[in-house]
Protein backbone atom coordinates (compact mmCIF):
# COMPACT_ATOMS: atom_id res chain seq x y z
CA UNK A 1 0.00 0.00 0.00
CA UNK A 2 1.28 3.47 -0.91
CA UNK A 3 2.16 5.60 2.10
CA UNK A 4 1.73 9.37 1.82
CA UNK A 5 2.31 12.24 4.15
CA UNK A 6 -0.82 14.34 4.63
CA UNK A 7 -0.64 17.98 5.58
CA UNK A 8 -2.54 19.29 8.60
CA UNK A 9 -6.17 20.42 8.31
CA UNK A 10 -5.91 23.01 11.04
CA UNK A 11 -6.48 26.10 8.90
CA UNK A 12 -9.83 24.95 7.52
CA UNK A 13 -13.13 24.97 9.34
CA UNK A 14 -14.13 21.67 7.70
CA UNK A 15 -12.14 18.89 9.34
CA UNK A 16 -12.86 15.79 7.22
CA UNK A 17 -14.63 12.94 8.91
CA UNK A 18 -14.23 9.36 7.72
CA UNK A 19 -17.79 9.26 6.38
CA UNK A 20 -19.83 11.53 4.14
CA UNK A 21 -23.15 12.01 2.37
CA UNK A 22 -23.35 10.74 -1.22
CA UNK A 23 -25.78 10.11 -4.05
CA UNK A 24 -25.72 6.49 -5.19
CA UNK A 25 -27.06 5.06 -8.40
CA UNK A 26 -28.13 1.56 -7.41
CA UNK A 27 -29.30 0.54 -10.90
CA UNK A 28 -29.79 2.13 -14.34
CA UNK A 29 -32.96 4.14 -14.91
CA UNK A 30 -33.39 4.78 -11.21
CA UNK A 31 -33.22 8.08 -9.29
CA UNK A 32 -30.02 8.76 -7.40
CA UNK A 33 -30.38 7.71 -3.75
CA UNK A 34 -29.26 10.00 -0.93
CA UNK A 35 -27.10 8.01 1.50
CA UNK A 36 -25.50 9.12 4.76
CA UNK A 37 -22.38 7.72 6.44
CA UNK A 38 -20.79 6.46 3.22
CA UNK A 39 -16.98 6.08 3.34
CA UNK A 40 -15.17 9.29 2.46
CA UNK A 41 -12.69 9.04 -0.45
CA UNK A 42 -9.08 8.77 0.67
CA UNK A 43 -5.90 10.26 -0.75
CA UNK A 44 -3.96 7.34 -2.24
CA UNK A 45 -1.13 9.15 -4.01
CA UNK A 46 1.29 11.85 -2.90
CA UNK A 47 0.14 14.15 -5.74
CA UNK A 48 -3.58 14.09 -4.87
CA UNK A 49 -5.77 16.60 -3.04
CA UNK A 50 -8.96 16.18 -0.99
CA UNK A 51 -11.67 18.71 -1.84
CA UNK A 52 -14.69 19.65 0.26
CA UNK A 53 -17.31 20.11 -2.48
CA UNK A 54 -19.27 23.36 -2.23
CA UNK A 55 -20.98 23.46 -5.65
CA UNK A 56 -21.86 20.90 -8.34
CA UNK A 57 -22.44 21.71 -12.01
CA UNK A 58 -25.09 19.47 -13.57
CA UNK A 59 -24.27 18.05 -17.00
CA UNK A 60 -26.47 16.18 -19.50
CA UNK A 61 -24.24 13.12 -19.06
CA UNK A 62 -25.23 12.96 -15.39
CA UNK A 63 -28.71 11.77 -16.35
CA UNK A 64 -27.90 10.17 -19.71
CA UNK A 65 -25.39 7.73 -18.25
CA UNK A 66 -27.99 6.63 -15.68
CA UNK A 67 -30.89 6.39 -18.14
CA UNK A 68 -28.97 4.71 -20.96
CA UNK A 69 -26.68 2.56 -18.81
CA UNK A 70 -23.22 3.67 -19.90
CA UNK A 71 -20.12 4.86 -18.01
CA UNK A 72 -21.20 2.79 -15.00
CA UNK A 73 -18.23 0.47 -14.42
CA UNK A 74 -19.62 -0.85 -11.12
CA UNK A 75 -22.82 -0.45 -9.16
CA UNK A 76 -23.69 1.28 -6.97
CA UNK A 77 -22.16 4.19 -8.87
CA UNK A 78 -21.25 7.71 -7.80
CA UNK A 79 -21.60 10.11 -10.74
CA UNK A 80 -21.20 13.84 -11.25
CA UNK A 81 -18.73 15.50 -13.60
CA UNK A 82 -18.26 19.11 -12.42
CA UNK A 83 -17.34 20.34 -8.96
CA UNK A 84 -15.95 23.32 -7.10
CA UNK A 85 -14.90 23.56 -3.48
CA UNK A 86 -12.10 23.98 -0.96
CA UNK A 87 -8.87 22.04 -0.51
CA UNK A 88 -8.89 20.36 2.91
CA UNK A 89 -5.98 17.92 2.57
CA UNK A 90 -3.00 17.49 0.26
CA UNK A 91 -0.56 14.71 -0.50
CA UNK A 92 3.09 15.26 0.39
CA UNK A 93 4.18 16.02 -3.19
CA UNK A 94 1.49 18.62 -3.91
CA UNK A 95 3.02 22.01 -4.66
CA UNK A 96 0.32 23.81 -6.62
CA UNK A 97 -2.22 24.14 -3.79
CA UNK A 98 -2.47 24.68 -0.07
CA UNK A 99 -5.24 23.92 2.39
CA UNK A 100 -7.99 26.51 2.11
CA UNK A 101 -7.60 27.20 -1.63
CA UNK A 102 -10.81 27.43 -3.61
CA UNK A 103 -10.68 25.20 -6.70
CA UNK A 104 -12.75 23.70 -9.50
CA UNK A 105 -12.29 20.48 -11.44
CA UNK A 106 -13.91 18.19 -14.00
CA UNK A 107 -14.17 14.51 -13.19
CA UNK A 108 -12.89 12.86 -16.38
CA UNK A 109 -11.82 9.65 -14.56
CA UNK A 110 -15.28 8.12 -14.50
CA UNK A 111 -13.94 4.74 -13.36
CA UNK A 112 -12.55 6.29 -10.17
CA UNK A 113 -15.51 7.28 -8.02
CA UNK A 114 -13.22 9.20 -5.68
CA UNK A 115 -13.21 11.95 -8.33
CA UNK A 116 -17.00 12.17 -8.75
CA UNK A 117 -19.03 15.25 -7.83
CA UNK A 118 -22.17 13.76 -6.24
CA UNK A 119 -20.65 13.51 -2.77
CA UNK A 120 -19.38 15.79 -0.01
CA UNK A 121 -15.70 15.19 -0.75
CA UNK A 122 -13.66 14.29 -3.82
CA UNK A 123 -10.04 13.28 -4.39
CA UNK A 124 -8.26 14.31 -7.60
CA UNK A 125 -4.68 14.59 -8.88
CA UNK A 126 -3.46 18.14 -8.51
CA UNK A 127 -2.87 18.46 -12.26
CA UNK A 128 -6.64 17.98 -12.84
CA UNK A 129 -7.57 20.82 -10.47
CA UNK A 130 -7.68 24.55 -11.20
CA UNK A 131 -7.62 27.42 -8.74
CA UNK A 132 -10.68 29.68 -8.73
CA UNK A 133 -9.45 33.20 -9.54
CA UNK A 134 -10.55 36.12 -7.40
CA UNK A 135 -12.66 37.42 -10.30
CA UNK A 136 -14.84 34.28 -10.43
CA UNK A 137 -17.50 33.17 -7.94
CA UNK A 138 -17.31 29.60 -6.73
CA UNK A 139 -20.72 28.60 -8.10
CA UNK A 140 -19.74 29.94 -11.55
CA UNK A 141 -16.51 27.95 -11.40
CA UNK A 142 -18.55 24.76 -10.92
CA UNK A 143 -19.87 25.25 -14.47
CA UNK A 144 -16.47 25.50 -16.15
CA UNK A 145 -14.52 22.25 -15.92
CA UNK A 146 -16.02 19.68 -18.30
CA UNK A 147 -17.06 22.18 -20.97
CA UNK A 148 -13.75 24.07 -20.94
CA UNK A 149 -11.52 20.97 -20.94
CA UNK A 150 -13.56 19.34 -23.73
CA UNK A 151 -13.42 22.49 -25.84
CA UNK A 152 -9.72 23.11 -25.21
CA UNK A 153 -8.76 19.59 -26.26
CA UNK A 154 -11.09 19.76 -29.27
CA UNK A 155 -9.38 22.94 -30.49
CA UNK A 156 -5.84 22.44 -29.20
CA UNK A 157 -5.42 18.69 -29.65
CA UNK A 158 -7.95 17.18 -32.06
CA UNK A 159 -7.69 20.12 -34.48
CA UNK A 160 -4.09 20.98 -33.55
CA UNK A 161 -4.74 24.71 -33.25
CA UNK A 162 -2.55 26.48 -30.71
CA UNK A 163 -4.10 29.20 -28.55
CA UNK A 164 -2.41 31.17 -25.78
CA UNK A 165 0.52 28.75 -25.94
CA UNK A 166 -1.62 25.67 -25.23
CA UNK A 167 -0.37 22.96 -27.55
CA UNK A 168 -0.97 19.42 -26.24
CA UNK A 169 0.10 17.97 -29.63
CA UNK A 170 3.65 18.27 -28.31
CA UNK A 171 3.17 15.26 -26.09
CA UNK A 172 0.82 12.30 -25.65
CA UNK A 173 0.52 9.19 -23.53
CA UNK A 174 1.06 5.82 -25.20
CA UNK A 175 -0.87 2.65 -24.48
CA UNK A 176 1.87 1.55 -22.07
CA UNK A 177 1.56 4.76 -20.09
CA UNK A 178 4.82 6.21 -21.40
CA UNK A 179 4.96 9.81 -22.54
CA UNK A 180 5.48 9.98 -26.30
CA UNK A 181 6.26 12.63 -28.85
CA UNK A 182 3.13 13.64 -30.73
CA UNK A 183 2.12 11.32 -33.53
CA UNK A 184 -0.96 11.12 -35.71
CA UNK A 185 -2.74 9.05 -33.05
CA UNK A 186 -4.09 10.31 -29.75
CA UNK A 187 -5.68 8.41 -26.92
CA UNK A 188 -9.28 8.77 -25.94
CA UNK A 189 -11.65 6.66 -23.89
CA UNK A 190 -15.22 5.59 -24.80
CA UNK A 191 -18.11 5.99 -22.40
CA UNK A 192 -20.74 6.64 -25.01
CA UNK A 193 -22.66 9.69 -26.16
CA UNK A 194 -21.81 12.47 -23.70
CA UNK A 195 -20.71 15.60 -25.49
CA UNK A 196 -17.70 13.63 -26.71
CA UNK A 197 -16.27 13.40 -23.25
CA UNK A 198 -14.65 9.98 -23.30
CA UNK A 199 -13.90 7.15 -25.91
CA UNK A 200 -11.37 4.26 -25.79
CA UNK A 201 -9.97 4.05 -29.29
CA UNK A 202 -6.87 5.46 -30.99
CA UNK A 203 -8.00 8.22 -33.33
CA UNK A 204 -6.22 9.71 -36.33
CA UNK A 205 -5.74 13.45 -36.09
CA UNK A 206 -3.29 14.41 -38.87
CA UNK A 207 -3.90 18.14 -38.92
CA UNK A 208 -1.64 21.10 -39.45
CA UNK A 209 -2.04 24.80 -39.98
CA UNK A 210 -3.91 27.53 -41.76
CA UNK A 211 -2.79 31.12 -41.37
CA UNK A 212 -4.13 31.17 -37.79
CA UNK A 213 -1.78 30.31 -34.89
CA UNK A 214 -1.43 26.64 -35.80
CA UNK A 215 1.38 24.16 -35.21
CA UNK A 216 4.03 23.82 -37.89
CA UNK A 217 4.93 20.15 -37.35
CA UNK A 218 7.22 18.54 -39.90
CA UNK A 219 5.30 15.26 -39.88
CA UNK A 220 1.96 16.80 -40.87
CA UNK A 221 0.70 17.96 -44.21
CA UNK A 222 -0.93 21.41 -44.09
CA UNK A 223 -4.69 21.44 -44.46
CA UNK A 224 -4.49 24.07 -47.19
CA UNK A 225 -1.65 24.74 -49.59
CA UNK A 226 -2.71 28.36 -50.03
CA UNK A 227 -3.62 30.89 -47.33
CA UNK A 228 -7.35 31.25 -46.69
CA UNK A 229 -9.32 33.16 -44.10
CA UNK A 230 -9.36 30.85 -41.04
CA UNK A 231 -12.91 29.95 -40.03
CA UNK A 232 -14.23 27.59 -37.38
CA UNK A 233 -17.83 26.35 -37.40
CA UNK A 234 -19.42 25.38 -34.07
CA UNK A 235 -22.73 23.52 -34.44
CA UNK A 236 -24.64 23.77 -31.16
CA UNK A 237 -25.03 26.37 -28.42
CA UNK A 238 -23.76 24.14 -25.59
CA UNK A 239 -21.35 25.04 -22.80
CA UNK A 240 -18.58 23.27 -24.74
CA UNK A 241 -19.47 25.40 -27.75
CA UNK A 242 -19.37 28.50 -25.53
CA UNK A 243 -15.76 27.73 -24.61
CA UNK A 244 -14.72 26.48 -28.07
CA UNK A 245 -15.69 29.84 -29.54
CA UNK A 246 -13.52 31.68 -27.04
CA UNK A 247 -10.48 29.45 -27.58
CA UNK A 248 -10.88 29.78 -31.35
CA UNK A 249 -10.93 33.55 -31.07
CA UNK A 250 -7.77 33.45 -28.95
CA UNK A 251 -6.17 31.51 -31.81
CA UNK A 252 -7.15 34.19 -34.32
CA UNK A 253 -9.93 32.28 -36.04
CA UNK A 254 -13.26 33.72 -37.12
CA UNK A 255 -16.21 31.81 -35.70
CA UNK A 256 -19.65 30.83 -36.99
CA UNK A 257 -22.12 29.19 -34.62
CA UNK A 258 -25.33 27.35 -35.45
CA UNK A 259 -27.76 27.59 -32.52
CA UNK A 260 -31.15 28.88 -31.48
CA UNK A 261 -30.51 32.41 -32.70
CA UNK A 262 -33.40 33.94 -30.76
CA UNK A 263 -32.15 32.60 -27.43
CA UNK A 264 -28.40 32.46 -27.91
CA UNK A 265 -27.31 35.10 -30.42
CA UNK A 266 -26.45 37.80 -27.88
CA UNK A 267 -24.66 35.37 -25.57
CA UNK A 268 -22.57 33.84 -28.35
CA UNK A 269 -21.64 37.17 -29.90
CA UNK A 270 -20.56 38.39 -26.45
CA UNK A 271 -17.86 35.68 -26.40
CA UNK A 272 -16.59 36.44 -29.89
CA UNK A 273 -18.78 34.57 -32.37
CA UNK A 274 -18.84 36.52 -35.64
CA UNK A 275 -22.04 35.05 -37.09
CA UNK A 276 -24.89 33.17 -35.42
CA UNK A 277 -26.97 31.07 -37.84
CA UNK A 278 -30.34 29.80 -36.69
CA UNK A 279 -30.58 26.02 -36.34
CA UNK A 280 -34.25 25.82 -37.38
CA UNK A 281 -33.51 24.97 -41.02
CA UNK A 282 -30.18 23.08 -41.30
CA UNK A 283 -30.24 23.05 -45.12
CA UNK A 284 -30.53 26.84 -45.23
CA UNK A 285 -27.82 27.11 -42.57
CA UNK A 286 -25.43 25.11 -44.79
CA UNK A 287 -26.07 27.44 -47.73
CA UNK A 288 -25.48 30.53 -45.59
CA UNK A 289 -22.29 29.16 -44.03
CA UNK A 290 -20.82 28.25 -47.40
CA UNK A 291 -21.64 31.76 -48.60
CA UNK A 292 -19.99 33.41 -45.59
CA UNK A 293 -16.84 31.29 -45.87
CA UNK A 294 -16.72 31.27 -49.67
CA UNK A 295 -16.62 27.47 -49.46
CA UNK A 296 -13.25 27.56 -47.70
CA UNK A 297 -14.27 26.31 -44.24
CA UNK A 298 -11.65 23.85 -42.94
CA UNK A 299 -12.58 23.31 -39.28
CA UNK A 300 -15.81 22.34 -37.54
CA UNK A 301 -16.80 21.26 -34.04
CA UNK A 302 -20.18 19.56 -33.68
CA UNK A 303 -21.67 19.62 -30.17
CA UNK A 304 -25.01 17.93 -30.88
CA UNK A 305 -24.83 14.55 -32.62
CA UNK A 306 -24.24 12.61 -35.82
CA UNK A 307 -27.16 14.18 -37.72
CA UNK A 308 -25.98 17.74 -37.18
CA UNK A 309 -22.37 16.67 -37.76
CA UNK A 310 -23.45 15.51 -41.24
CA UNK A 311 -24.77 19.02 -41.95
CA UNK A 312 -21.57 20.56 -40.58
CA UNK A 313 -19.55 18.37 -42.97
CA UNK A 314 -21.56 19.79 -45.88
CA UNK A 315 -20.27 23.23 -44.86
CA UNK A 316 -16.61 22.20 -45.11
CA UNK A 317 -14.36 22.79 -48.09
CA UNK A 318 -15.40 20.25 -50.73
CA UNK A 319 -11.89 19.83 -52.19
CA UNK A 320 -9.11 20.72 -49.75
CA UNK A 321 -8.39 18.74 -46.58
CA UNK A 322 -10.64 19.65 -43.68
CA UNK A 323 -11.61 18.24 -40.29
CA UNK A 324 -14.55 17.90 -37.96
CA UNK A 325 -14.45 17.07 -34.27
CA UNK A 326 -17.57 15.35 -32.96
CA UNK A 327 -18.41 15.86 -29.31
CA UNK A 328 -21.52 13.68 -29.43
CA UNK A 329 -21.33 11.37 -32.42
CA UNK A 330 -20.19 11.43 -36.05
CA UNK A 331 -21.67 10.05 -39.30
CA UNK A 332 -20.43 6.69 -40.57
CA UNK A 333 -19.36 7.95 -43.99
CA UNK A 334 -17.68 11.22 -44.99
CA UNK A 335 -16.02 12.63 -48.11
CA UNK A 336 -12.41 11.45 -48.55
CA UNK A 337 -10.98 14.92 -47.89
CA UNK A 338 -12.66 15.19 -44.45
CA UNK A 339 -10.98 13.82 -41.35
CA UNK A 340 -13.16 12.97 -38.35
CA UNK A 341 -11.92 12.87 -34.78
CA UNK A 342 -13.15 12.84 -31.21
CA UNK A 343 -11.80 14.63 -28.16
CA UNK A 344 -8.76 12.91 -26.56
CA UNK A 345 -10.11 13.60 -23.08
CA UNK A 346 -8.03 10.87 -21.46
CA UNK A 347 -4.86 12.90 -21.97
CA UNK A 348 -6.19 15.43 -19.45
CA UNK A 349 -5.84 13.05 -16.52
CA UNK A 350 -3.25 10.55 -17.79
CA UNK A 351 -0.70 13.16 -18.91
CA UNK A 352 0.16 15.53 -16.04
CA UNK A 353 1.80 17.98 -18.45
CA UNK A 354 -1.43 18.37 -20.41
CA UNK A 355 -3.64 18.64 -17.32
CA UNK A 356 -1.34 21.00 -15.45
CA UNK A 357 -0.85 23.28 -18.44
CA UNK A 358 -4.57 23.47 -19.14
CA UNK A 359 -5.76 24.01 -15.56
CA UNK A 360 -3.20 26.78 -15.02
CA UNK A 361 -4.22 28.34 -18.32
CA UNK A 362 -7.91 28.31 -17.41
CA UNK A 363 -7.21 30.12 -14.14
CA UNK A 364 -5.06 32.74 -15.91
CA UNK A 365 -7.53 33.37 -18.74
CA UNK A 366 -10.39 33.81 -16.28
CA UNK A 367 -8.33 36.18 -14.14
CA UNK A 368 -7.30 38.24 -17.18
CA UNK A 369 -10.87 38.42 -18.49
CA UNK A 370 -9.97 36.54 -21.68
CA UNK A 371 -12.34 33.71 -20.81
CA UNK A 372 -15.93 34.03 -19.66
CA UNK A 373 -17.64 31.36 -17.58
CA UNK A 374 -21.16 30.39 -18.69
CA UNK A 375 -24.13 31.83 -16.87
CA UNK A 376 -25.60 29.63 -14.16
CA UNK A 377 -28.74 29.11 -12.14
CA UNK A 378 -27.99 28.14 -8.55
CA UNK A 379 -30.20 25.53 -6.87
CA UNK A 380 -30.31 25.33 -3.08
CA UNK A 381 -30.70 22.07 -1.19
CA UNK A 382 -27.41 20.23 -1.62
CA UNK A 383 -27.24 16.64 -2.82
CA UNK A 384 -30.95 16.10 -2.23
CA UNK A 385 -31.70 18.74 -4.89
CA UNK A 386 -29.72 16.98 -7.63
CA UNK A 387 -32.50 14.65 -8.82
CA UNK A 388 -34.94 17.51 -9.40
CA UNK A 389 -32.26 19.44 -11.28
CA UNK A 390 -31.51 16.46 -13.50
CA UNK A 391 -35.24 16.03 -14.15
CA UNK A 392 -35.28 19.56 -15.55
CA UNK A 393 -32.46 18.66 -17.92
CA UNK A 394 -34.27 15.47 -18.96
CA UNK A 395 -37.51 17.30 -19.76
CA UNK A 396 -36.37 20.48 -21.42
CA UNK A 397 -32.60 20.71 -21.54
CA UNK A 398 -31.33 24.17 -20.65
CA UNK A 399 -31.44 27.38 -22.62
CA UNK A 400 -28.50 29.10 -20.98
CA UNK A 401 -25.53 27.46 -19.30
CA UNK A 402 -25.48 25.20 -16.28
CA UNK A 403 -27.65 24.39 -13.34
CA UNK A 404 -25.40 24.50 -10.27
CA UNK A 405 -26.34 22.84 -7.00
CA UNK A 406 -25.14 24.64 -3.89
CA UNK A 407 -24.02 22.17 -1.23
CA UNK A 408 -25.28 22.55 2.31
CA UNK A 409 -22.75 23.50 4.96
Amino acid sequence: MLTTTIQSDTITSHIPTETQDVLLLRAPRQPYEFVENWPRPQIESENEVLIRIKAIGLNPVDWKSADYNFALPTLPAINGRDLAGTIVRTGSAVSKFKIGDQVFAPSTQYRDYRTSAFQQYAVLPEHCVAKVPSSTKLHNAAAIGVGAVTAALAIGSALGIEFEGFSPRKYAIGADGEELAWSSSVLSEDIGNLEGLLTDKLQHSAIASTDAKLHDENDFEPINSSPKEPWLLIWGGTVSGHFAAQFARLAGLKVIAVANATKHSSRLKAVGVDHVIDRLNPEEAVVEIRRLTDGNLCYAVDCVGSKTAAFAIQCLDAISSSQIVGLSGLPKTVPPNVKQSTVPIKTFHTNPRVGSELTSLLTRLLEEGKLQAPCVEVIEGGLQAVNSGLDRLRRNGLDFGRLVVKMQE
